[in-house]
Order: C-alpha cells, then sequence, then structure tokens
C-alpha cells in the first residue's frame, strides 16, 4: 500500500509538485533561453524602429525663432511694423499657404512635403516670443509638425525657406511701386506751370525717400555712389544740372508759352479775366461808395477791413492785366496806337523752350530710377531674418531607446512566463499519462 501511495501521491503532494522553485525555474528559463532572448530582441528592434520612424515623428515639433531687421523697420508713425510701401505687416502672412509653396518650390528636397496639408489642419504657426515697449513684436517663433519631414535637417532648412519668402516679398515692397508715380498727370496737363510743377513735385518725393535714410545708411553705397552723395546730386539737380529750373520758370513768366492751346482757348481764357477784372472794378467802386458814405456821416466806423478789401480787387486786376498781356504776346497780338491788342505777329516760339523742359524731365526720371535702384539694393542687403538658433529646437516626441528597452524586458518576461506555462502543461500532460498507465 505504501509503495502504491507513492506511485500515485494525493491530490496536495501531486499540487507541490506542479509549482516551481527559482532554480526550476531558471532551468526551465535556460532551457529555452536562446529563443526568450531572439523573441526579446525582435521586439525590441520593432518597436524601436517603429517608435523611431512612426511614433515620434508623429510627435516631434520643430521650433526656430527668428527677428526680422530691415531699413525704416521701426518708422512709422503709429508705431507699428509696416511693409516698407506703408502696409501693414501681419506676422501670420509668414506662413500662409502661397508662402508655404513657394518654401517648397525653392529646394527639390522639399517636393515631397505636403503643405496643402499642413497649412490646412494647422500643421505650421507662428506666434510672437517678445516685444518692445511699443508693443511691435520683435522675436517671432516658427512651429511645426515633424510628420512632414524626414528629420531636423530638412525641417530646418524649410524653415528658414519660408522666412525667406516674407524676406523676399519685404525687399520687393521696397521697389515693387512706382518711384515716379508723381508724373503720371505730366502728359495730360495743358499748361507748362502745371508740367513744372508736376516736376517739382516728383523731385520732391525722391529727396523725401533718401531723407528717410540718411541719419542711419548715409555712407551705404550701390554702383560707387553713396545715399549721402545721391541725396546731394539730387538736391542741386534743378540748379546745377543741364537746366537751370528758375531761369526756365522766368522764361516762361516772360514769354508766356503755350503747351495745348489754340488761339481760340487763349482769346476765351482772355475774355474771362476780362470778365473777372470787370466784376472785380464793379465791388471795388461799390466799396469806395460805401466808405465815402461811412466818412461823410456821423456814424464812426472801422474801415479797414473795407480798405484791405479795396486792395485786394485792386492788386488782382493788376495781375490780371499782366496774364493778358502775357496771353495775348502768346498768340503774336500787340497792341495798336489806339492801345487795342491786334495780330501782329506769330505766335511765341517755344521749341528751344521745350526742348530744355523735356531735358528737365528725363533728368527726373533717371533721378527716380536711381533712387529706386539705390533704396532696392539697401533693403536687398540690409534685410535679415536672424535666427536664434542655427538649427530649429525638437520639442515632443518619443525616445526610441527607451521604448525598445520596455519592449525588450516586457517581451522578455513575456516569454519567460510563456516558457514555464508550456513547461507545466507538458509536464501536466507526462504525470497524467503515467498515472493513468499505472492504473492500468
Amino acid at each position: 500500500m505504501q509503495e502504491e501511495r507513492k506511485e500515485f501521491p494525493d491530490e496536495e503532494e501531486y499540487c507541490g509538485k506542479e509549482g516551481y522553485s527559482l532554480a526550476e525555474l531558471w532551468a526551465v528559463v535556460k532551457k529555452r533561453l536562446i529563443w526568450i532572448l531572439a523573441a526579446a530582441v525582435l521586439a525590441a528592434l520593432v518597436l524601436g524602429l517603429v517608435t523611431h520612424f512612426v511614433i515620434s515623428p508623429k510627435r516631434v515639433n520643430y521650433r526656430l525663432s527668428f527677428m526680422i531687421e530691415y531699413p525704416d523697420r521701426d518708422g512709422a508713425a503709429d508705431g507699428k511694423l509696416h511693409y516698407p510701401n506703408g502696409e501693414l505687416f501681419r506676422y501670420e502672412t509668414v506662413i500662409y499657404v502661397d508662402r508655404l509653396r513657394a518654401a517648397k518650390e525653392s529646394d527639390e528636397d522639399f517636393a515631397k512635403i505636403d503643405v496643402e496639408t499642413m497649412a490646412a489642419e494647422g500643421g505650421i504657426t507662428v506666434t510672437p516670443e517678445s516685444q518692445q515697449n511699443d508693443g511691435v513684436p520683435t522675436i517671432y517663433a516658427l512651429s511645426v509638425s515633424g510628420s512632414y519631414f524626414n528629420g531636423a535637417d530638412q525641417a530646418t532648412r524649410f524653415l528658414k525657406a519660408v522666412c525667406n519668402e516674407t524676406r523676399g516679398l519685404i525687399v520687393q515692397s521696397a521697389t515693387g511701386f512706382s518711384y515716379d508715380a508723381a508724373l503720371i498727370p505730366y502728359d495730360t496737363v495743358s499748361t507748362f506751370e502745371s508740367k513744372i510743377e508736376i516736376l517739382e513735385n516728383q523731385h520732391r518725393s525722391v529727396l523725401a525717400r533718401y531723407e528717410k535714410y540718411l541719419s542711419i545708411y548715409s555712407n551705404f553705397a550701390y554702383k560707387g555712389k553713396t545715399i549721402e552723395a545721391c541725396y546731394a546730386e539730387s538736391s542741386a539737380l534743378f540748379a546745377g544740372g543741364a537746366v537751370d529750373l528758375e531761369l526756365l520758370k522766368i522764361d516762361l513768366q516772360y514769354n508766356g508759352y503755350l503747351c495745348k492751346q489754340s488761339e481760340e482757348d487763349v482769346l476765351v481764357r482772355i475774355s474771362v479775366l476780362e470778365r473777372e477784372k470787370a466784376l472785380n472794378a464793379a465791388a471795388c467802386d461799390a466799396l469806395k461808395e460805401t466808405v465815402r458814405g461811412f466818412m461823410s456821416g456821423s456814424m464812426i466806423t472801422d474801415l479797414d477791413a473795407y480798405h484791405h478789401k479795396i486792395s485786394e480787387y485792386t492788386d488782382r486786376n493788376v495781375q490780371i492785366d499782366g496774364e493778358i498781356e502775357k496771353l495775348y504776346r502768346s498768340i503774336g497780338y500787340g497792341k495798336n496806337e489806339s492801345g487795342e491788342y491786334e495780330q501782329t505777329g506769330s505766335p511765341v516760339d517755344s521749341t528751344a523752350f521745350e526742348e530744355k523742359l523735356a531735358l528737365l524731365y528725363n533728368a527726373v526720371v533717371n533721378e527716380a530710377q536711381s533712387c529706386k535702384q539705390m533704396i532696392g539694393a539697401l533693403y536687398e542687403e540690409n534685410t535679415v531674418f536672424a535666427y536664434e538658433q542655427g538649427r530649429a529646437v525638437v520639442t515632443g516626441g518619443a525616445n526610441a531607446i527607451v521604448y525598445a528597452g520596455l519592449g525588450f524586458v516586457a517581451v522578455f518576461v513575456v516569454a519567460c512566463f510563456i516558457a514555464c506555462a508550456t513547461e507545466s502543461i507538458i509536464k501536466s500532460k507526462k504525470t497524467a499519462s503515467a498515472s493513468k498507465n499505472a492504473k492500468e
């Protein structure tokens, strides 16, 4: 009976035998160690690669901080940041989809970057980081999801390309408008006086543009000339150039050259001036009569206002006489013995005058063109996006090594458990088979 009890142990003894001591556990693991390690290593490798190429890129963000510097950046009267042409600068436009597209097209390496999705899903942002006392931002930050790039290097170059598109717009804004816009009505006006006034306005516009940069960039040079030298040259354009403007004005004032007016136009103008003169004379006579009435009466009245108005009418009529005489002379009229104007010759020849005026016009056009080139070169050289870091800062993401290590440990433990469970099942089957055979 004792031998039978040993051959067929009771339930408590059987369960005890099913358990494992540490030595037995190690023996089981050691038996299948190669397979356990192989499974753990494979799991670590797979998880590491998946983390590095799939999980991490979706969680990574690349961030690039930058400053914008260009001439007259802080020159706006309202204290806000503006483009050189006066338009308000909005930092949000740095990441508009057209800028992203242009940045993508700037390098073949960016061909696979999905800028449409990036813009539509908010995958890229720009925010102000710091600002001046007046509230104008001085440092901005671009941040973009890493899922669009193959690494930090590509992301850095792309973000800088995006910035470069805005830089190009700033430079273009400095020269993208007409520097000789004041000359637009030049060919449409009908008098030489108006043409000269237009030339003067255009000239003043160029001088004003140079004056904006004299204090800081006076020594900036383009094609061998500094801004200061160009300003001095422009300042002397009307006095030291090929044509002296003041002498041209005197010539026009004396001879009254006609621009686009016919003889009929001049005679109509003369009749208008004569009517004005007659009305002024009548008003003047009425005022004088009023003054005489006050002086002969007993009422004490301040007559200064009346005398001033009489003087205005008188002076204006003297001016009208001069204009009428000049107009008559321009169409070849002169006074006869009775003092009346009649045709005595040909209209004044304005050919020489017009040639001088054309030279002056060309000089003003060239002046505007030179100014545009100088300011364009100034902005091209001094418009800078300065980056705080040479490379985009990486934030977020997942550490592939950590994930691989966790995967290794987890799979190793699970594999050990599976090995022990498998060994237990095999052992149970063998024990059950042995018991069955003994009973038989």
